[in-house]
């Protein structure tokens, strides 16, 4: 028993010199673990408010384009009737056989019709059908 009273102190010094050593490396890796994982959580927070912004964006934003739609369609009156009936008569009179020639006729001459007036009507058809993106329309126009 007398043996271990002389080791420790020994064992104390060994001990409080590996402490002294040892105490500011910790302390050090434990701040740059503090760093890391707040910038983990900051980055984390950040994409999280973005990824919010994102859907919220896009849901006010759907709702928005579908009032829009809904709007354009209630006050299109009886021009939605009007283009529909326009729009099928070259339909319905291909399916004719002495009919087709005049509306291929009719498609040739409309090609060559000036470009302001075939964006006038991609515009107006796209407006009264609710489309909101009518660029849509002039760009099939134009292939």
């Amino acid at each position: 028993m007398e043996g271990n009273h002389i080791l420790n102190p020994i064992f104390d010094a060994v001990s409080g010199l590996a402490t002294a050593i040892l105490s500011p490396i910790t302390t050090i890796v434990n701040g740059w673990q503090s760093r890391s994982t707040a910038k983990l959580n900051s980055d984390l927070a950040i994409a999280q408010a973005i990824t919010t912004a994102k859907i919220n964006y896009a849901a006010t934003a759907q709702a928005g384009e579908q009032a829009w739609d809904q709007e354009a369609i209630t006050v299109s009156g009886w021009k939605s009737g009007y283009l529909t009936i326009l729009l099928s008569i070259p339909l319905a009179l291909c399916f004719i056989p002495q009919l087709a020639p005049f509306v291929k006729d009719g498609f040739t001459s409309l090609e060559s019709a000036p470009e302001w007036y075939r964006y006038a009507i991609g515009v107006m058809i796209g407006a009264d059908f609710g489309m909101r993106k009518a660029t849509d329309v002039i760009g099939a126009l134009k292939k």
